[in-house]
């Protein structure tokens, strides 16, 4: 006869508490959960940290600007926009590992697959609500499949209304031009859009607003997953609240649920109920939060 047990996984520790299959199942059933809410987190710091990246790179070459006039060869001088635009496609692909996942993962936190289609649905109104999101979105097609994704910059120097100071920038940009030499090029639909206005394209503005659709469409899944998730870590903290009671001095460390036989010798492989996941998902959580009005934020000094 097969028994279930939650205990410490160490030589020494306090003897295991006997559980119920019900409980055992549903404790493996709860890692599985926070284990997709976890890696939706981590795939959506992923592109913030690219963004992140991308942003702080840009930033460097107005502070570049501020100290010394670039010099004029070639090589160096397209190293600005070679660089962003590897930044820009790095940030882009992981923009697709997330979008391609999230409703996956929605769906099996939730157990429910009405979930999957609500996600989707956010989507696509940011994708049908900014020019910005469209452009982005057909950029890393380009990107993946055509060319490097950004055509030029301009680094700016102008003085303050007070005339006091003058303010350096450097300002990627993407040509039109260059994305309809692509016969691939897709959608057709959002090239005709851009086609329709300036041939050059700030990038900084657009990337800003297709972080803040991004953010609107996490906030949505971490809304429609919320309920799922606090139920998985209630599962959690239940079935650890038993060792606590018996024993408030021991460590939330090594702890987790395991089959044993008769003999009380353990089959299998045990699973992991520590804090060390939930503790890791509520800091993803609490470091990216959502990002409202983020296309009107501005760095100044």
């Amino acid at each position: 006869m097969t028994h279930f047990y939650v205990g410490q996984m160490f030589f020494s520790a306090d003897p295991p508490i006997e559980i119920s299959e019900d409980e055992y199942n549903a404790a493996l059933a709860a890692v599985q959960s926070l284990l997709h809410a976890l890696d939706a987190e981590e795939k959506y710091d992923n592109l913030l940290e690219n963004y992140r990246e991308l942003e702080e790179f840009i930033l460097s070459q107005s502070f570049q600007s501020l100290l010394s006039i670039r010099i004029a060869y070639a090589s160096h001088f397209q190293a600005p926009r070679s660089t962003t635009a590897r930044k820009l496609a790095n940030f882009l692909s992981s923009v697709r590992l997330y979008q391609d996942s999230i409703e996956r993962h929605a769906v099996a936190i939730t157990g429910d697959e009405s979930v999957g289609p609500a996600v989707h649905r956010e989507k696509s109104r940011q994708f049908d609500s900014r020019q910005s999101y469209r452009t982005l979105e057909a950029l890393r097609n380009h990107a993946q499949h055509f060319a490097l994704p950004v055509h030029g910059f301009t680094v700016g120097m102008r003085r303050t209304p007070d005339l006091e100071h003058t303010e350096h920038e450097f300002s990627p940009e993407i040509q039109v031009d260059e994305l309809a030499q692509n016969p691939g090029f897709h959608p057709k639909k959002t090239l005709v859009e851009l086609q329709a206005g300036p041939n050059k394209l700030k990038l900084k503005p657009m990337v800003r607003e297709y972080i803040e659709s991004l953010s609107a469409v996490h906030e949505q899944f971490r809304a429609l997953t919320a309920s799922a998730t606090e139920k998985q870590l209630e599962i959690f903290r239940e079935l650890k609240s038993r060792l606590f009671f018996r024993n408030p001095g021991i460590q939330d460390i090594a702890i987790g649920v395991f089959q044993a036989d008769d003999e009380g010798i353990k089959i299998g492989e045990q699973t992991n109920l520590s804090a060390t996941l939930p503790d890791y998902l509520s800091q993803l959580r609490e470091k990216n939060s959502h990002l409202v009005s983020f296309a009107s934020r501005r760095i100044t000094y």
